[in-house]
C-alpha cells in the first residue's frame, strides 16, 4: 500500500533528494523549496510517496488564482528503479481524486514533448486530452498540455488555448528573489481572493487536508 507524506520545511532535504532522483536532468536545489514557500500567486501542496520503508516518488497539485476551475499536476514522478510496476498510475489516480474532492472542474499538466516519449506515452495511456501550448508571451514551442475532466459524467473538457501559464517566471525564480516577487504579487492576489471566494476555501482545504 502506498503512503503519502506531506512535504514541508521539516522534510525538505529528503524531498529534494527524491526530486533529484526523479528529475536528474531538471533538478535545481531551490525549486521545490520555492514551491513550498508561502506564495500567493501559485497555491500548491506536495507529497512524498512511500512504499513500505522506501520512498519511491513524489507528486503535487497547484492552481492559479487567475484560473480557479483548473488544478495542475506538479513534480509528479517515480524513481527509476520503481518504474514500470504500476506505481505511477496509482499515484496519478490518487492525486487526480484529490483534485476532484477539492471541487475543481479540470485536472491538467504540462510537459516537454522533446525527447520525452515515455512520459508522453504514459499520459496518453490515461486517455487525457492533448494539445500544444503556444501563447505569445512564453517562448516554449515544445510544451504539451494534457487535461482530464474532474466530472465523472462529463467527458468533454475545454481546451486550454493560449492562456498564460507563467512558465518563464517559474523557471527564472530563484530562492533569493522569491520574497520580493511575492510582495509584488500580494495586492493582485488579494483582489483575486475577493473576486473568487471559492479559492480561499480550496486554499484552506489544501493547507489542512492530507492526500488520502
Amino acid at each position: 500500500m502506498l503512503k503519502f507524506v506531506s512535504a514541508s520545511q521539516e522534510n525538505l532535504k529528503l524531498a529534494q533528494e527524491i526530486q533529484k532522483k526523479v528529475f536528474p536532468k531538471e533538478y535545481q536545489n531551490d525549486t521545490l523549496e520555492n514551491s513550498l514557500t508561502s506564495n500567493p500567486e501559485y497555491l500548491s501542496q506536495f507529497w512524498l510517496v512511500k512504499k513500505g520503508k522506501k520512498f519511491i516518488g513524489l507528486t503535487g497539485i497547484y492552481f492559479y488564482p487567475q484560473y480557479p476551475k483548473d488544478a495542475w499536476l506538479n513534480w509528479f514522478g517515480v524513481i527509476l528503479e520503481f518504474r514500470r510496476k504500476g506505481y505511477g498510475r496509482k499515484i496519478f489516480n490518487r492525486t487526480f481524486a484529490y483534485a476532484r474532492r477539492l471541487g475543481f472542474d479540470n485536472f491538467r499538466l504540462y510537459t516537454d514533448a522533446k525527447n520525452n516519449e515515455n512520459t508522453l506515452a504514459f499520459y496518453r495511456s490515461l486517455k487525457m486530452k492533448e494539445e500544444k501550448y503556444l501563447p505569445a508571451q512564453d517562448d516554449f514551442t515544445d510544451i504539451v498540455i494534457f487535461s482530464k475532466s474532474c466530472h465523472p459524467f462529463k467527458k468533454r473538457i475545454p481546451s486550454w488555448g493560449s492562456k498564460y501559464l507563467y512558465i518563464q517566471e517559474q523557471l527564472l525564480l530563484s530562492q533569493n528573489d522569491m520574497l520580493s516577487y511575492v510582495k509584488k504579487k500580494t495586492s493582485l492576489s488579494l483582489l483575486i481572493f475577493l473576486k473568487h471566494p471559492s479559492i480561499l476555501w480550496r486554499f484552506c482545504r489544501m493547507t489542512f487536508n492530507r492526500l488520502k
